[in-house]
């Protein structure tokens, strides 16, 4: 990671500048919810560390959970100009850090090549590896 980036855990970010994270990401998970909402379920989750260059959001992570049996990682996006200096990498092991003793880590992501890479590279295994399946139901809005 370079070093003019800083991680900050607990910062929930300025609605403009979620909203220039994810428009330049390209990032339509949120775009049918309203930025007021995603806001707040930022400041509602487990936990949330944010990328900085400068005053400029560069990456953000959140996850949810138990704080004792389970996390998920609900969010990971880091802008394109970014890619590729461990930010990401650096963001979910300074959140894996600071709950050690959490056996069942979980990352919810998009299906694509490059973040199936990601995950492994950083010693995820999908479910089915387990015998395992995970279900999901996403309710429209």
């Amino acid at each position: 990671m370079t070093s003019q980036i800083v991680l900050r855990a607990g910062i929930v970010p300025r609605i403009s500048q979620m909203e220039d994270l994810f428009r330049e990401t390209k990032w339509n998970e949120y775009e049918r919810t309203s930025m007021s909402v995603v806001q707040r379920s930022l400041s509602h989750s487990m936990d949330i560390i944010t990328a900085w260059d400068g005053d400029e959001l560069v990456g953000l992570l959140r996850c949810v959970g138990d704080y004792y049996t389970i996390l998920y990682v609900q969010d990971i996006v880091v802008k394109s100009t970014h890619r590729r200096q461990g930010i990401g990498r650096e963001m979910l092991t300074r959140l894996l850090s600071r709950y050690p003793t959490i056996k069942n880590r979980v990352v919810i992501a998009d299906n694509t090549p490059e973040i199936a890479e990601f995950c492994h590279s950083c010693g995820f295994t999908e479910a089915t590896s387990f015998g395992r399946r995970a279900y999901v139901q996403i309710q429209d809005s």
